[in-house]
């Protein structure tokens, strides 16, 4: 043998591969992607709500957090997590509505629940005025002490963890009938955060509307356009659950709409028949409706009649009645009836 070549390649350190994997293993929770600049914030009063979350996540203090259904709760929950100290750390969160007292301690503070696997990170509990007596206490312990005492007797464990809350009345109210202990109120108290629902929010409101509408639009390949009407009675509704409300509502609007124009008659048919007649129209439209009288009822069903007989023609339909087809157009609007 006249010589030898020696070829050498890079290679990673085994015991790095295993710190890696183990790390991987480890990392079971989903990042948190939401922060403070994805949230709807063009009114002032959702501008307020998000400049005193920037100031709470400084804390380590609980943050209740108050809001109707659909609004931004947990995202606002995320936003303080990734703005905290606890931001490399689990985002976990639990809701305790329909839970049993056990269910409770076995999903908050049991040996492997939310508040163990939390543990450096955030701890949020939704709907926690629905706690038991006895899982208010160990809330109180885990807050006050940062301690979790788990279900096997005498299992305590130390953690370091943010926790906040929702509650769907207010801490004054839970107090005032006696559901929430003394000492867990007080330590709940100090940071509040109102979440203002979207028709306190207008410019809020009329960007999520155009947002929605556009998004369903292209999910679904579709171009259709609202008119001003349309726009008006949008923007004029109470939206009692807010975001979720306007995302299921557009999605069934875009789906079964067969026009392209969408008028204030077809946003009102929709509305009623998903919602409830009540809850339809602003105060001013529900009064005009209750003053109908049995003449413009009978005059509504005349109208409907004859377009069916001649299958939608308006321009027959107002030969017959005696009126022009404007005036026809104008009194189909005002008992919202559709076009055939």
């Amino acid at each position: 043998v006249d010589g030898a070549i020696i070829t050498c390649h890079k290679m990673a350190g085994r015991q790095k591969t295993k710190e890696r994997e183990k790390g991987t293993k480890k990392k079971k929770h989903l990042p948190v992607l939401i922060r403070f600049e994805d949230i709807l914030q063009k009114s002032d009063s959702m501008k307020e709500c998000i400049r005193l979350a920037r100031l709470y996540a400084l804390s380590k203090q609980p943050i209740v957090i108050m809001g109707e259904p659909g609004t931004e709760k947990r995202m606002i929950a995320q936003g303080i997590h990734n703005s905290s100290r606890y931001s490399a750390g689990a985002f976990l969160d639990v809701s305790c509505d329909g839970l049993s007292d056990r269910e409770q301690q076995e999903a908050l503070f049991g040996d492997k629940g939310a508040a163990v696997q939390a543990h450096k990170g955030t701890l949020l509990i939704q709907d926690a005025d629905c706690l038991t007596a006895s899982n208010q206490h160990y809330l109180y312990q885990l807050i006050r002490f940062h301690i979790c005492h788990g279900q096997a007797t005498g299992w305590i464990q130390k953690l370091d963890i943010r926790v906040m809350v929702t509650l769907k009345e207010p801490l004054s109210q839970l107090a005032k009938e006696n559901r929430i202990q003394k000492d867990l109120y007080y330590l709940l108290s100090g940071l509040k955060l109102r979440i203002p629902p979207l028709r306190e929010r207008p410019e809020d409101l009329k960007e999520k509307l155009e947002s929605t509408m556009r998004e369903c639009c292209e999910r679904y390949g579709r171009f259709c356009v609202l008119t001003e009407g349309a726009r008006k009675i949008l923007l004029n509704y109470e939206w009692r659950g807010n975001l979720f409300q306007i995302d299921s509502f557009f999605d069934r609007l875009i789906l079964t709409t067969e026009r392209r124009s969408i008028d204030e008659i077809a946003v009102k048919h929709l509305l009623r028949e998903l919602y409830g007649k009540e809850n339809t129209e602003d105060r001013e439209r529900n009064i005009q409706e209750k003053s109908q009288d049995d003449y413009l009822c009978e005059e509504a069903k005349r109208i409907m009649d004859t377009l069916k007989k001649y299958g939608g023609s308006r321009e027959k339909t107002a030969k017959e009645l005696g009126i022009s087809k404007a005036t026809l157009w104008r009194r189909m609007k005002k008992y919202e009836i559709k076009e055939i």
